[in-house]
């Protein structure tokens, strides 16, 4: 068990498919997540970048990236670089979700997910 600051969350009855259905997240793939702050360490626009010719390749994935900017403003930058990336994708499944999701809904998006990074 790895502490974390995270309340804890009743997902009820609701499924994992459910949950896909609900965030047009492909039921029947392996999903991969990423949540958190679009701070410039992470480089989330490279990793995408270098990710995406494997995505096409790999039709049973879906890549969920959810990433929030910082309340500066700072990374607004790198939300403009992954939308501009995603739109010459062809082939991938790759959800992208940038802002302040409410926590019910970063819950389950995450919860509707196989894998983490």
């Amino acid at each position: 068990m790895i502490p974390h600051a995270c309340v804890p969350f009743d997902l009820d009855s609701t499924s994992k498919r459910d949950l896909r259905l609900k965030y047009d997240l492909d039921p029947d793939a392996i999903v991969i997540t990423t949540a958190g702050f679009l701070v410039n360490w992470k480089k989330s626009p490279d990793v995408l970048l270098e990710l995406l010719p494997w995505l096409s390749e790999h039709q049973d994935v879906h890549l969920q990236l959810i990433g929030t900017s910082h309340y500066s403003g700072a990374e607004q930058e790198h939300v403009r670089e992954i939308k501009r990336l995603l739109l010459n994708v062809s082939g991938a499944r790759v959800s992208f979700v940038s802002g302040f999701l409410s926590r019910s809904e970063l819950i389950e998006r995450i919860a509707a997910s196989d894998l983490g990074f």
